[in-house]
């Protein structure tokens, strides 16, 4: 599903809860698969599942 403001994936998934702060590992896969932004709907904020390098430098 894709948030119509962002126009990025969207997730319900908690990074704090029991499973995420165990095991967080597949649950990054799982937002790395969905784009390389993701709409953490739980906390209304995007986040950048992958690095990024700088467009420019210097």
């Amino acid at each position: 599903m894709l948030d119509d403001a962002t126009r990025c994936p969207v997730s319900d998934w908690d990074p704090y809860e029991d499973a995420a702060l165990l095991d967080p590992y597949p649950h990054y896969a799982r937002l790395r698969d969905m784009g390389p932004v993701v709409h953490l709907s739980h906390y209304d904020l995007c986040a950048a599942s992958r690095q990024f390098r700088p467009l420019r430098t210097g």
